[in-house]
C-alpha cells in the first residue's frame, strides 16, 4: 500500500539533518503564513508590473517578435447550430472578466510594465468554408488552423487572445482560442473554457452567469508575489536551491544534429501507450516502491536518460502550476512554474533506489516551488547565446488533473488537434491517465532529431517500464534497454566523417 502523505512527510523530515530540518519547518511556516494574508488590491489599476515568469518571455519576444513558439492554441469541432452573436458577446464577457487578456506590454524607464485598457478590440475571426466542395474540405480547414494557430502575437499593440470560428456547414464549425503564453499558462486554458461556457448559456437562456467573483487580478497577485520574493522567503527558498544548482549537467541526447544558434522549435511528436493492463502494473509497482505514479514514470527516464548519456546526475524540467494561493484559481494569467528535478543515477544502483531518489528530490522541489525558475537562471549565470535552454533540455509532465471542456447547449464539442507544432526544449515528454491506460507523447525538436531516432528512444521506455514492473531491485545496468550511448555513437560519426 502506497505511503500516505502525512508518512511520506514524516520519512522526509527523519531524513534531514538538524540545519535542512529547520530550512524545511521554516518554509512551511511561511508558507501557511502566507495563505493566512490577504492579497490586496494594488493601488494603480491601469498597469502592472511583469511577473518573474514574464519578464522570461518579454525578453525573448523582443528578441524575436515573429516567433510563435509561446503561442497556446486549442481547437474544438461544434457540431449543432451556433449563435455567433452570443458567442462574441460571451467572448467580450471573459476579456472584460480577466484584465490578463486586456494588456499590452511596454518598457519604461523603470522597467516593463503592461498596460491594462478597458475593452480589447477582440472580434472573433470567423472564415467561412461552407461554399467548398470536395473530399478536401477537411483537409483545407486542418490547413487553415495550423496557418491561424501559427500566427504572432503583436504583445506591445494586443490584442493577446484570439478567438477563430471556421465555418463547415450552418451546423458544423471548428473554434480555435490561442492566447500568448505571457498571460495564460495551462490551467488558464481551463478557466477559459469554463468561463465561456457559463457566459454562452447565460446569455442564451438571459440569466446571470454561475461564476465565482473575483477577488483580485493577477495583476493584483504579480505585485503581491515581487514584495513577497524580495526579502527572506526568497533567502529560504534559494538557500536550498543553490547547492543544487551545482549538480546540473548539460544533458548528452542521442541527437542527429548537434544544436546551434539556428535551431528552431519545429517539432516532432511520437505517440506513446502504456495500455490498461500494463498501466495498472505500473501503478502496483509504484506502490511496492513507495512512490507515486509521477515519481515512478519520471524515474524510468530518468534510467534511460542515464542509459543513453552514461551521466549519473540527470537533470530535467517539470512544471507546476504555481497558484500558491486559492484566491488565483480562478484567474487566468501566467503562474505556472518550472521546477529543476535531478537525480542521481548509476549502474550499481537498483531502480528502486532510484525511485526512492527521484521521491526525494521531488518532494524536496516541489516544497519550494515558490522560487521562479528565472532566479534560478540568474543565480547559475548560464550562457544567453547557448543554442540549448537554459539548466535544463528535457521536459517531463504528467498531467493529474483534467482541464474543463467546453460545455455550450445545443452544441455537441470534440477536441481537434490542430494546434502549434512547436517543441521549446530539446525534447518534451508528456502523460496523462485515461480509461484506456497511460497515454502520451515524446516531443522532440526535427532540427536535432530524426524520426526513427525518437521513436526507438519511445520504444525503449515503452520496453524499460515492462522490464522494471518485473523486478524492480533489478540493477540499472541489468534493465532491457536497446540503447546506444549518445557519446559512442558521435564518435562513430566523426570517425566516419573525418
Amino acid at each position: 500500500m502506497m505511503p500516505s502523505r502525512q508518512e511520506l512527510l514524516q520519512e522526509k523530515l527523519r531524513a534531514l539533518n538538524p540545519v535542512q530540518r529547520r530550512l524545511f519547518l521554516d518554509a512551511v511556516g511561511e508558507r501557511l503564513k502566507a495563505q493566512r494574508l490577504t492579497i490586496p488590491r494594488r493601488e494603480r489599476s491601469d498597469r502592472f508590473s511583469l511577473s518573474f515568469s514574464q519578464r522570461r518571455l518579454w525578453y525573448i519576444y523582443q528578441s524575436n517578435p515573429a516567433s510563435t513558439m509561446y503561442n497556446m492554441p486549442e481547437c474544438v469541432r461544434l457540431r449543432g447550430a451556433l449563435d455567433l452573436a452570443v458567442f462574441q458577446a460571451a467572448f467580450n464577457d471573459v476579456v472584460a472578466r480577466h484584465e490578463s487578456l486586456r494588456v499590452t506590454f511596454r518598457n519604461t524607464p523603470q522597467g516593463p510594465v503592461q498596460m491594462v485598457n478597458k475593452q480589447s478590440d477582440c472580434a472573433i475571426e470567423v472564415v467561412d468554408l461552407s461554399g467548398l466542395n470536395g473530399e478536401q474540405l477537411e483537409a483545407q480547414a486542418r490547413e487553415l488552423l495550423f496557418e491561424i494557430s501559427d500566427r504572432p502575437f503583436d504583445l506591445s499593440c494586443g490584442p493577446v487572445v484570439r478567438l477563430s470560428l471556421i465555418k463547415m456547414a450552418d451546423d458544423h464549425h471548428f473554434l480555435l482560442i490561442n492566447m500568448h503564453h505571457i498571460v495564460s499558462d495551462g490551467w488558464s486554458m481551463g478557466v477559459f473554457a469554463r468561463d465561456f461556457s457559463a457566459f454562452v448559456a447565460a446569455r442564451l437562456q438571459g440569466i446571470e452567469p454561475q461564476l465565482p467573483p473575483l477577488a483580485i487580478g493577477f495583476g493584483d497577485f504579480v505585485e503581491w508575489q515581487i514584495e513577497r520574493l524580495n526579502g527572506p522567503v526568497m533567502d529560504q527558498q534559494m538557500a536550498y536551491w543553490q547547492p543544487r544548482l551545482k549538480q546540473v549537467e548539460e544533458l548528452v541526447l542521442p541527437f542527429d544534429r548537434l544544436p546551434t544558434a539556428s535551431t528552431t522549435e519545429r517539432g516532432g511528436f511520437e505517440y506513446i501507450l502504456f495500455d490498461r493492463t500494463l498501466a495498472d502494473a505500473i501503478n502496483g509497482c509504484a506502490r511496492q516502491c513507495g512512490v507515486t505514479l509521477y515519481m515512478m514514470l519520471l524515474a524510468a527516464f530518468c534510467v534511460l536518460l542515464h542509459r543513453q548519456s552514461l551521466q549519473s546526475s540527470i537533470t530535467v524540467g517539470s512544471p507546476t502550476a504555481g497558484r500558491v494561493r486559492a484566491e488565483t484559481d480562478n484567474l487566468i494569467g501566467f503562474f505556472a512554474n518550472t521546477l529543476l528535478i535531478t537525480s542521481e543515477v548509476r549502474p550499481d544502483m537498483s531502480f528502486r533506489e532510484v525511485a526512492l531518489g527521484v521521491r526525494q528530490a521531488a518532494l524536496g522541489a516541489f516544497n519550494h516551488d515558490e522560487t521562479p525558475f528565472e532566479k534560478l537562471v540568474e543565480t547559475l549565470r548560464p550562457d544567453r547565446d547557448s543554442a540549448r535552454s537554459a539548466l535544463f533540455q528535457v521536459m517531463f509532465i504528467l498531467q493529474n488533473t483534467q482541464k474543463p471542456a467546453l460545455n455550450l447547449p445545443g452544441l455537441i464539442t470534440e477536441p481537434f488537434a490542430a494546434g502549434s507544432l512547436s517543441v521549446k526544449f530539446d525534447m518534451l515528454i508528456e502523460f496523462y491517465e485515461s480509461p484506456q491506460g497511460i497515454t502520451g507523447w515524446l516531443g522532440y525538436r526535427r532540427d536535432l532529431f530524426d524520426e526513427r531516432t525518437c521513436k526507438r528512444f519511445a520504444d525503449n521506455y515503452h520496453r524499460l517500464l515492462t522490464s522494471i514492473i518485473t523486478d524492480p531491485d533489478q540493477l540499472v545496468s541489468e534493465l532491457s534497454v536497446d540503447v546506444e550511448p549518445a557519446l559512442s555513437a558521435f564518435n562513430d560519426d566523426l570517425d566516419t566523417e573525418f
